[in-house]
């Protein structure tokens, strides 16, 4: 135990860097791991936007008439005109 305890405290052993706790700045590791949460977020948004986009249009296409020159003809035939 006493030979630990000396190699801990000996000057002549170099000790690990530890730059990552000299200031409270993010490391690049945080960094990295931001910047990839952020651009995920923004795929995931892209995608369920693209997603609800098409399920709109899908909304918007059971309430049109399935032929689209029907109310044409039916306001035709309504007002006289032609």
């Amino acid at each position: 135990m006493a030979d630990l305890k000396k190699m801990v405290t000996d000057p002549r052993i170099p000790k690990p860097p530890q730059w990552f706790m000299r200031d409270s700045q993010p490391s690049l590791h945080m960094w990295i791991f931001s910047q990839m949460c952020l651009g995920a977020f923004y795929a995931a948004i892209v995608f369920f936007g693209v997603i609800g986009f098409i399920l709109i249009l899908r909304a918007i296409s059971y309430l049109l008439p399935e032929d689209p020159y029907a109310a044409i003809d039916l306001m035709q035939r309504a007002t006289g005109i032609a």
